[in-house]
């Protein structure tokens, strides 16, 4: 069976961090990228983390080229208006 890489854009956040809890050790999914403003401790088999804020077209273009995901999962958000 091949496995999945997945993409979570947002993997910081409450859903991101409990989803990628969840998933990261589960023998279904392959490599999981996380995408998010702020590094957390989540040591997980396969897991990979890259900082950002906010990314134009090519570096979303790079990113996709890198993790080369199956599934992604968009949780990003900006909460704070004055930032928007």
């Amino acid at each position: 069976m091949n496995k999945s890489n997945v993409l979570i854009i947002g993997d910081s956040g409450f859903i991101g961090k409990n989803l990628v809890a969840a998933i990261g050790n589960d023998e279904y999914f392959g490599k999981i990228t996380g995408v998010g403003r702020y590094y957390h401790n989540l040591f997980l088999y396969n897991r990979e983390i890259l900082d950002c804020c906010k990314f134009n077209d090519y570096e979303l273009k790079s990113i996709l080229d890198h993790s080369n995901p199956h599934i992604i999962i968009h949780l990003a958000s900006n909460p704070l208006v004055r930032e928007a």
